[in-house]
């Protein structure tokens, strides 16, 4: 089962009518944390700050970290302020992209950790870095996404500009981009 934050009410409460079999809307934070056995915090930096060190976090968690602006040594303080005895093996940063939510694309995670690689393969390709530095060039390439889809955008217009219909022009993009995208990913070349 997954036990979600009241937080964002609407998204909790859309994610449990999609799935009332298997998401439960939490009182709040607390009750995530001692209920569950895998925790993702997915906090803005004051707010992790303000709320991790007084959640009832244990050595028995496994922390997923999907705060961008929290880096690793950080979360580990702010972790171990709330469960000194919670080991840093049990705990990873990941940056996880837009794709995630198909269950496709990278997530970046450090440090590699084989558990967080099993959880993370669930959702996408987890990437593991030795260090935090090796994420952030990674990172910076993460801006080619707006990129990408103006290219496609752009395309397609100039198809339409040449009238052609533009249910088939749309298609034909999309098939077109998404091929390069596979060849590219089954590819062992740069």
């Amino acid at each position: 089962s997954i036990i979600v934050s009241p937080r964002s009410a609407d998204k909790a409460a859309a994610l449990a009518a999609d799935y009332p079999n298997l998401v439960k809307i939490a009182q709040d934070n607390a009750q995530v944390v001692a209920e569950s056995d895998i925790i993702f915090i997915g906090l803005l930096p004051g707010t992790a700050r303000e709320i991790i060190p007084s959640l009832p976090f244990t050595e028995k968690h496994f922390v997923v970290s999907m705060m961008a602006a929290v880096d690793y040594t950080e979360t580990l303080s702010l972790l171990q302020a709330a469960a000194p005895s919670l080991p840093d093996q049990q705990i990873v940063r990941t940056v996880p992209l837009p794709a995630a939510a198909k269950r496709s694309g990278p997530i970046l995670m450090h440090p590699i950790n084989e558990r967080g690689s099993a959880i993370l393969k669930n959702i996408g390709t987890p990437v593991s870095c030795k260090g935090e530095e090796d994420m952030k060039p990674m990172i910076c390439l993460t801006g080619h996404i707006s990129s990408f889809f103006e290219l496609q955008r752009v395309t397609e217009s100039w198809i339409t500009s040449k009238g052609v219909d533009s249910e088939a022009a749309s298609a034909f993009v999309r098939s077109f981009y998404s091929s390069l995208a596979t060849a590219a990913e089954n590819s062992q070349h740069s």
